[in-house]
């Protein structure tokens, strides 16, 4: 555990997913939990390193795996998120999504798989809509919709400190994941980082962020939507488009586990070809109206 400032410890785990404590004066704050049952575990034994007390909130800033499924490693703290991961979590993390989750590890992990069939699922207790300020006496947390990465990404300000988590809207030393992406919203909530100007930038992977760290997801997400968008126009289908774009111009795979971010780059193009598709379908509803 690393103290980044005043108030500020950051944990990084084994796939480089960045896990926060902000000290307070009711208790803890926490801020996204591992994916991996043996880097939640050791999350939970990072937070006692630096305090006995029993953290007071724990906040996803999306419902992905890799940001909350670890939750389950401190049950009686309250979860809070935006009100869309919200509600996949309580909706759609049901025992069909169990039962794929487990079966996805079956065969890599076989003792994860056995874990998952019973470990306790994570249960938001509070929903974001927009903007919320936490008061922790006289410590304040400023919690914002961001959106762009997943439709309820979160970003958390410690105001005291100027440190923002930006979560997955920006990455360090790996691609942007675009799978359930926006990317108008993407781009307007980077330049509300750019605003916000905070003195110590947290990604949700990596290294702490810069201002190069921003135009390097900024210049992915849009060289990716440019690309996608001109097979698109072209008449192109999308099982086509994914043959076509195996990587992206500009932005190598670099050296993170290749299968992974092949994958990754196949969900970003799926996703971004059904962008286009949706937004024509708005204009041929708006022209038809």
């Amino acid at each position: 555990m690393e103290q980044i400032s005043e108030h500020v410890y950051l944990h990084r785990d084994s796939r480089q997913t960045n896990l926060g404590l902000i000290r307070t004066p009711q208790g803890p704050v926490l801020v996204d939990s591992p994916m991996l049952l043996d880097d939640a575990r050791a999350w939970r034994d990072a937070v006692k390193q630096v305090t006995n007390e029993r953290p007071r909130y724990l906040i996803n800033t999306d419902h992905h795996i890799g940001h909350a499924l670890g939750d389950w490693a401190f049950p009686d703290t309250p979860v809070i998120t935006h009100r869309h991961a919200a509600y996949m979590m309580l909706e759609k993390w049901d025992a069909t999504w169990r039962g794929r989750l487990v079966e996805s590890f079956r065969s890599t992990q076989p003792d994860m798989a056995a874990e998952l069939e019973v470990l306790p699922l994570p249960r938001p207790e509070l929903g974001v809509v927009d903007e919320m300020t936490l008061h922790l006496d006289d410590f304040a947390l400023e919690l914002m919709h961001g959106g762009g990465h997943t439709p309820g990404t979160l970003l958390v300000s410690v105001l005291a400190d100027s440190v923002l988590f930006a979560g997955d809207l920006v990455v360090e030393g790996m691609h942007p994941n675009m799978g359930d992406a926006n990317t108008r919203q993407w781009l307007d909530a980077l330049q509300k980082i750019r605003v916000l100007n905070p003195r110590i930038l947290v990604p949700g992977h990596g290294e702490l962020a810069s201002e190069a760290t921003l135009e390097y997801v900024e210049g992915y997400v849009k060289t990716l939507s440019e690309t996608v968008g001109e097979y698109y126009r072209a008449g192109l289908s999308r099982k086509d488009v994914v043959a076509k774009v195996r990587s992206v111009e500009g932005y190598p795979l670099g050296h993170e586990e290749r299968s992974r971010a092949e994958q990754r780059l196949k969900s970003s193009v799926q996703r971004v070809y059904d962008e286009y598709k949706e937004r024509d379908k708005e204009f041929e509803k708006a022209r038809a109206s």
